[in-house]
């Protein structure tokens, strides 16, 4: 079976798909301007949505705004989907780190706590681009 250019040990191989149980999908894109501006006017909001370590993270990198609107934008993602599962869900609830190159979920946010838990699997991934952040979010079975 072709697998669209992913190694074999990829999620989106034949046997692999038909084992998953997908529980949903979630998708946003973030205006790095808007951020800024809602920031500027509301500097408090920065510590209501991200953890310490996100903060610390996206301050280190040279176009950190970019890096913030990519987090917000990911945890909007995870949001859409698991806001049905966990009840009382926020932003802080779930803290966006980096394994590497991609984001991943940390395992001792409430939201990686309920991942293990339910013994659910995830995909996530963050690009940015000049004015724009997007995410995409995808939460499975097995």
């Amino acid at each position: 079976m072709h697998s669209l250019g992913f190694n074999e040990r990829s999620l989106f191989t034949g046997e692999n798909v038909q084992k998953m149980k997908i529980i949903g999908t979630g998708i946003d894109i973030v205006s790095v301007k808007r951020l800024e501006e809602k920031l500027m006017k509301n500097p408090a909001l920065a510590k209501r949505v991200f953890t310490d370590g996100e903060i610390a993270y996206c301050r280190s990198k040279k176009n950190y705004l970019q890096h913030m609107a990519g987090r917000f934008a990911a945890k909007e993602a995870v949001y859409k989907v698991l806001c049905k599962f966990i009840e009382g869900l926020f932003f802080k609830d779930m803290e966006i780190e980096s394994n590497g190159s991609r984001p991943v979920i940390s395992k001792e946010c409430r939201v990686g706590q309920y991942l293990k838990e339910k013994s659910l699997k995830y995909s996530l991934s963050i690009s940015h681009e000049n004015d724009f952040a997007v995410a995409h979010a995808m939460f499975w079975e097995e």
